[in-house]
């Protein structure tokens, strides 16, 4: 990330803090930095800017709070999928006008708001116990997407998701039968639902594709550039193959690797220009190259809005059989 651009004046009266995240925001919604690049390390941050942690640690907190970054415990702060944040933004102006309109009728049927506000109160925490009993299980070929998915998508306040892999399902026939709801991708539906065709009802297929940033990314390399594919998985490694030449990127070459080991990765990272990992290894390979430039894309597949709506109506029709 570079910070060359990024300048604090101490004497103008505007917090430090609010000087850097105007600027990094200004710099996200430009484009300047791209949805998925990781942003400096608060400690390498602020020895750069020569300001405290602190003054870094508020300035990303605002960034989250916008939606402009996401924070990962253990990996970093991240620039936010802006497209989705939008549409987070549309629902939420949604969801606010047809509140607006249970506000309105109440009036018309004489609750003061008061009282419209008790009994709306009332109903969260009954609605909030049935939450707790919806239990998702993901199946999955390989260990980065079932992790991302159980880690990452958000399903609402209560609901567990647990992670499974297509190889273990044998030895975890129990959990996907205690599930409420069991939930793959299309390319595994007919294999799961052949494992267990008593629960072939509550299994959901979900579509999921290739982040559109990362494509972009990839869309942009050169077929002469030598390119890196970390993963922890040769599965997920295919499967990125597969979908990059899916998307009419033909041409490019990978030097693959799962290795853990610090000094082979290194001596990849010397051999290449660009490297393509999978979730979670980003930052491990960013710190493995040290001064060398070399880009580092993240391959992330997201499930697609339609399959992320039929997922939360499908939650949201099992807490209503609770009811």
């Amino acid at each position: 990330m570079d910070l060359s651009n990024i300048y604090l004046d101490k004497k103008n009266g505007v917090p430090l803090y609010l000087q850097l995240s105007e600027q990094l925001k200004s710099m996200i919604l430009s484009g300047s930095l791209t949805t998925g690049q990781r942003l400096a390390t608060e400690r390498t941050m602020s020895e750069k800017l020569k300001v405290s942690r602190n003054t870094i640690s508020l300035a990303y907190c605002e960034l989250e709070k916008e939606g402009l970054v996401i924070s990962r415990q253990g990996s970093g702060t991240y620039v936010a999928d802006l497209e989705r944040r939008l549409q987070q933004i549309d629902r939420r102006q949604s969801l606010m006008k047809a509140i607006d309109g249970v506000i309105k009728e109440a009036a018309e049927n004489g609750y003061t708001l008061e009282e419209f506000n008790s009994l709306f109160a009332g109903r969260i925490r009954e609605c909030r116990g049935h939450f707790k009993k919806v239990h998702v299980v993901f199946v999955e070929c390989n260990h980065e997407q079932a992790d991302y998915f159980a880690k990452e998508i958000e399903l609402g306040s209560g609901v567990t998701v647990e992670a499974v892999l297509l190889d273990e399902i044998k030895e975890k026939k129990e959990v996907l039968l205690a599930a409420d709801l069991v939930v793959t991708t299309f390319y595994h539906l007919e294999e799961v639902k052949d494992f267990i065709p008593e629960r072939s009802n509550e299994i959901l297929g979900i579509a999921q594709d290739p982040q559109v940033d990362t494509i972009v990314k990839i869309a942009r390399l050169s077929k002469s550039e030598k390119i890196g594919l970390v993963s922890t998985s040769d599965i997920f490694a295919t499967d990125v193959i597969r979908s990059i030449q899916n998307s009419g990127i033909p041409g490019l070459r990978f030097i693959r690797s799962i290795s853990k080991d610090p000094e082979e990765l290194k001596t990849l990272i010397n051999l290449v220009e660009v490297v393509v990992v999978s979730p979670g290894r980003k930052e491990e390979i960013e710190e493995l190259a040290g001064d060398r430039e070399v880009e580092v894309i993240e391959f992330i597949y997201r499930p697609d809005m339609g399959s992320i709506n039929l997922l939360k109506n499908a939650v949201l029709r099992l807490r209503d059989k609770d009811n």
